[in-house]
């Protein structure tokens, strides 16, 4: 992972789990990392967030944000599946 100029909120960034998985013909995912956190109930809504939201509402999915100030964020998606071919 690239990092950011100083002082932003990479910058305290020390790891980053993502996880991906698919059962019951759902695919979930998430992002997960030990930065700084945030307010979601306060933070100024930008485009990166509410097009990842956009994006996994369009194809029947959901996506919730949970975050609270130093302590990190998780960002988690559920999606259909895909029926398999053949």
């Amino acid at each position: 992972m690239r990092r950011a100029g100083q002082g932003s909120h990479l910058s305290r960034l020390a790891e980053v789990t993502i996880r991906l998985a698919q059962e019951d013909g759902r695919v979930r995912f998430s992002v997960e990392d030990d930065g700084i956190g945030f307010d979601p109930a306060t933070a100024r809504s930008g485009a990166g967030l509410t097009n990842l939201g956009d994006r996994v509402a369009a194809v029947g999915g959901g996506l919730h944000i949970d975050s609270r100030p130093g302590e990190g964020t998780r960002i988690t998606a559920e999606l259909p599946s895909a029926p398999a071919e053949g």
